[in-house]
């Protein structure tokens, strides 16, 4: 996760989905998550841009499923994405609440007025009003 795809660990359940904007600090939590719950975590940003050719097909195809908003597609859609998240502890990066209503759910989230706009200006509060 982060700079790499992680790997599947056969066995392995969700017990945490994670939810998070863009830089909201997801890898990191994704990070942490690994340590604490001692499994794989699927990070969704890395996975969908890291993984492998089949992986990314995979979504594509869930996605199309979504869209149609019909009862068999989504069931159809939350079959392939347990396929997905096979041998994974965590989730994150993605609301995907559905793939298991018994997993504890987090939000990261980030203080607007104290995010950067640039590595030029890393570690300096924006000038944008809270």
């Amino acid at each position: 996760m982060g700079q790499q795809a992680s790997t599947s660990q056969p066995g392995t359940k969700i017990q945490v989905i994670g939810a998070g904007l863009s830089r909201t600090g997801t890898a990191s939590f994704s990070s942490a998550l690994s340590i604490l719950l001692e499994g794989p975590v699927y990070h969704g940003g890395t996975q969908a841009t890291m993984g492998s050719p089949s992986e990314i097909r995979s979504w594509m195809k869930i996605l199309r499923h979504r869209l149609t908003r019909e009862p068999r597609d989504r069931e159809e859609a939350l079959k392939l994405i347990a396929k997905n998240l096979d041998g994974y502890a965590a989730v994150t990066d993605a609301p995907l609440r559905a793939a298991d209503p018994r997993a504890l759910g987090a939000l990261s989230r980030r203080n607007g007025h104290l995010h950067s706009p640039g590595p030029g200006s890393l570690g300096k509060e924006s000038q944008a009003a809270p």
